[in-house]
């Protein structure tokens, strides 16, 4: 995600902030599959607006946002997990 988009603006998590990211990992333990929470991330409105590569703060709705996710999203970002 980090090359598709803008992280200047997103650090440790912190309560209140607009927008939080979760890493996770996968680990294979004695057979069994384990999800394990990695780091968690979090930014503000303004830290939106440059993740997603605007100007200046914009008034937009969730799914322009989605959009521009969507827009920015390869398929070797997304998780699938299948038994």
């Amino acid at each position: 995600m980090r090359k598709g988009f803008s992280f200047t603006h997103v650090t440790e998590a912190k309560l209140g902030d607009s927008m939080h990211f979760h890493a996770y990992s996968l680990d294979n333990i004695g057979g069994a599959y384990k999800l394990h929470l990695q780091r968690r991330l979090s930014t503000d409105s303004t830290g939106i607006s440059t993740l997603l590569g605007l100007n200046a703060q914009a008034d937009i709705q969730f799914e322009e946002i989605a959009k521009l996710f969507e827009a920015k999203i390869s398929d070797n970002t997304v998780f699938e997990f299948m038994v």
